[in-house]
């Protein structure tokens, strides 16, 4: 069996509006169980009640000890690359080289907008990350670098302490972009991770995609770490318990929020659109589903579970579909 990462992702509201010793206990409770990586989402006002991702994965460093913690993913525009790299290693060197740096180019143009950031074309996003991290690279690695692109510059900038993990911390592109996106996933991750809301199939799509991308320039596929995030509520023994914490989650949700869809649809069709993009089904049809991502070369499993704050949803998955695979 291959070396497979079972990850938790803390992003929901209601874990934040919960306070910051919801996100404290529910990190304790992943590094007792076994996670491998503890990630935040990076939004400002999504969802309204947010905690900042850089600043609560410092905290988090400072009450846990094994699990690794990231970002999955920080908004390149928000942020100058200079200062993200400082920061970064800082986080590295407190949490005694636990960080994962996720990050890509951003995409929700209404957060962009209510901060005051520019939101250029994808192309010019694109182009900016490319150099964001051509210049976190360095920071990390020399001593007094300079770099001058089109859109940020340094000058002899100094980052020290330099962060723990060697060369720096690894590294993890989200985004699936053919044009723009896995040209720099091929250039600079060390791991890739595409939304499962995709379906299986669309995965392939863009995994054969990547490595064209990799032999254009010379470097080998199998070097990057391939990952995907589902959502679930738990895993049940019936269906029918599976569909009820569905229908609840339909209810609270406002009947879309986990689908593509922006029009009202009925429970039904709702769940059949959510069963073909996310993890959901007894421990056996859980397991079938994650086996089938292995056998096109996936290891990394990032969870968002729906309802997190219920009693046991993190342990009962632990205890009847992770331990079989990690």
């Amino acid at each position: 069996m291959v070396n497979v990462d079972i990850d938790v992702l803390l992003s929901a509201k209601h874990i934040s509006t919960e306070g910051w010793h919801s996100f404290a206990n529910l990190a304790q409770r992943c590094e007792k169980l076994g996670y491998r990586t503890i990630w935040l989402a990076d939004h400002l006002t999504r969802g309204e009640y947010r905690l900042e991702c850089l600043s609560t994965l410092s905290a988090l460093s400072s009450i846990t000890k094994e699990i690794r913690l990231g970002s999955l993913t920080l908004c390149n525009g928000w942020r100058n690359p200079a200062l993200l790299a400082k920061i970064v290693a800082t986080i590295d060197v407190i949490s005694q080289g636990r960080l994962e740096l996720g990050i890509g180019s951003g995409f929700l143009k209404e957060e962009f907008d209510a901060y005051g950031f520019h939101f250029p074309k994808l192309s010019v996003r694109s182009a900016q990350l490319d150099e964001s991290l051509e210049i976190m690279k360095k920071l990390w690695t020399e001593k007094k670098p300079s770099y001058k692109g089109e859109y940020y510059k340094i000058q002899e900038a100094i980052c020290e302490p330099k962060p723990l993990q060697k060369p720096h911390p690894p590294i993890t592109i989200g985004g699936g972009n053919e044009k723009f996106t896995l040209p720099i996933v091929s250039q600079h991750a060390d791991r890739w991770d595409y939304a499962s809301r995709f379906s299986i199939g669309k995965y392939k799509e863009k995994l054969e995609a990547l490595k064209h991308c990799c032999e254009e320039i010379g470097r080998d596929f199998e070097s990057i770490k391939k990952s995907t995030l589902f959502n679930l509520v738990g895993v049940y023994q019936t269906e029918e318990e599976t569909e009820d914490a569905w229908k609840a989650i339909w209810k609270r949700e406002g009947k879309r929020f986990y689908t593509t869809q922006s029009e009202y649809v009925p429970f039904k069709k709702w769940l059949a659109l959510m069963e073909d993009t996310n993890l959901m089904g007894t421990p056996e049809e859980c397991l079938q589903r994650i086996e089938d991502y292995l056998e096109i070369g996936v290891t990394g499993f990032e969870l968002r579970f729906v309802d997190i704050l219920k009693a046991d949803v993190l342990e009962q998955f632990m205890k009847t579909v992770g331990k079989k695979i990690s």
